[in-house]
């Protein structure tokens, strides 16, 4: 099993892997980042993709599109509140997990990039 390390943040998340050998990795989470350790908590649901898009990616898309999108910036901060429990973009709702799932769906992808396997990890 590999085990890593997720700091969600509100306005950037980065991942540590613990490798088998001991060494504490961090892990490239934006390639497209300044820091691609640092992936920006960020979601952009892109018209031209339509679908979501994360981190510098979603910066990227928000302006070429001169903002016709829908950007969610500090999508954490809703956690605490209680009162927000789903969305509407574009074309249908979307709870606040679903939304925060999309995020940790490209942490994941990530994970599998760095160890070559879908093998049970703990975050």
């Amino acid at each position: 099993m590999h085990r890593f390390g997720l700091d969600f943040g509100t306005t950037n998340s980065s991942l540590a892997w613990a490798r088998p050998d001991g060494e504490i990795v961090f892990c490239d989470l934006d390639p497209r980042a300044v820091n691609p350790r640092v992936l920006r908590s960020l979601l952009y649901f892109s018209l031209e993709e339509r679908g979501f898009v994360v981190g510098r990616r979603a910066i990227d898309e928000y302006l070429a599109e001169n903002m016709q999108g829908t950007l969610i910036q500090s999508i954490k901060t809703f956690l605490a509140t209680g009162t927000f429990e789903q969305t509407w973009i574009h074309d249908r709702y979307w709870r606040l997990e679903d939304l925060i799932a999309v995020l940790f769906r490209h942490v994941r992808a990530a994970v599998r990039r760095l160890t070559g396997s879908d093998d049970a990890v703990a975050l």
